[in-house]
């Protein structure tokens, strides 16, 4: 058993060391396929060995527990069609429930079968005694592909999961993501050159649409000059979608409404080798929805006053600006598309005058 473990401490780290950007999202990424991989390879060792619920919780347990988690189930069931489930579990942080599930099942495909790839469905029923499910789909290979659909998951344990105590999150979520690994169209110089043994370039392509419903955030969030108690927000409902080709990932909807209403429109131009230094195109639109709300939270009228300069001059609600930069250094600017809109009116009032 030692070679598995070696194989699962040799991608963590490979996988750490392609994730450059820090934060609570990427930290909560990380975390995720740490725990999917670890429980995946212990599912897969019971579907080869028919190993018993000890041996296959001891060898799951083992990377969790140095890192402070822990997965308890009450049993280990096997099905036709070699399916493998853990039933009645509770996942664990320091000794505290994050979550619990009913069943966490894993059901090879018959090509994952016959090619030893690993390829199939990965179904979790039931999280934190919830009517719902998270279902991924995964084919594995050369070219990859993935299919993730949820319904109606529980956003609270994900705070718990990136060991933050200054803050919380509420809510539930439903969505669907897929994406696969495609081979990249060759520069055209070198279209006439010899194919060598080298591995094709690869790009990523996909689209994902989520709904996220009753949306509360309590706590701190990270600032330049540390941490800001920004109290509790209501941000209500949140509908994002988007494609993601060529490197590029393009917003179709991205919408929130709760004590603001907020559309954001543009794209994000992604350095897969580096995500920090990705590249920001958006367009942001903001509206006070409820002012009560907002003057009964002092952080966020600390907040807005910064943002006067995006002020709309008609609607002293709205608010109108671009984010551009990189991800880890983003910049705001005055929206471009306002600035336009204005300038063609001036231009008339001259021309006017002159006549």
């Amino acid at each position: 058993m030692k070679q598995y473990f070696e194989k699962l401490t040799s991608l963590i780290t490979q996988l750490r060391n392609k994730m450059h950007l820090h934060g609570a999202v990427v930290s909560i990424a990380q975390k995720t396929v740490f725990i999917l991989i670890a429980i995946l390879i212990g599912l897969w060792l019971a579907l080869n060995f028919t190993l018993p619920v000890g041996a296959i919780m001891s060898i799951i347990n083992k990377p969790l527990f140095e890192r402070d988690y822990g997965l308890e189930v009450e049993s280990l069931g096997y099905f036709p069609l070699k399916t493998v489930s853990l039933e009645d579990g509770t996942f664990t942080q320091k000794g505290e429930t994050v979550f619990t599930f009913s069943e966490l099942s894993y059901s090879p495909s018959l090509w994952g079968i016959l090619t030893g790839s690993g390829s199939g469905e990965v179904q979790l029923d039931n999280i934190s005694g919830q009517d719902n499910y998270i279902d991924a789909t995964f084919s594995l290979g050369e070219f990859p592909c993935y299919d993730v659909v949820m319904e109606d998951i529980p956003l609270n344990f994900l705070s718990k999961l990136n060991g933050d105590p200054d803050a919380s999150l509420r809510g539930d979520i439903d969505g669907q993501i897929e994406f696969c690994s495609v081979e990249a169209p060759l520069p055209a110089k070198s279209k006439k050159r010899k194919r060598t043994s080298r591995k094709p370039a690869r790009n990523v392509e996909g689209e994902f649409a989520f709904s996220l419903h009753d949306i509360v955030f309590k706590g701190k969030v990270p600032t330049p000059m540390g941490k800001l108690d920004i109290g509790r927000i209501v941000f209500g409902n949140i509908n994002f979608s988007g494609t993601l080709e060529k490197k590029s990932l393009e917003i179709k909807k991205f919408s929130i409404d709760g004590v603001f209403g907020v559309t954001i429109t543009g794209d994000i131009r992604l350095n897969l080798r580096n995500i920090a230094t990705s590249r920001l195109n958006l367009s942001i639109s903001m509206e006070i929805k409820d002012e009560k709300a907002v003057k009964k939270n002092p952080s966020l009228t600390t907040v807005l006053s910064f943002l006067t300069q995006y002020q709309d001059r008609k609607n002293k609600k709205m608010y109108h600006f671009d984010l551009k930069g990189t991800l880890s250094s983003p910049s705001m600017q005055k929206s471009r598309k306002i600035n336009r809109n204005k300038r063609p009116s001036s231009r008339k009032k001259k021309t006017s005058k002159r006549r």
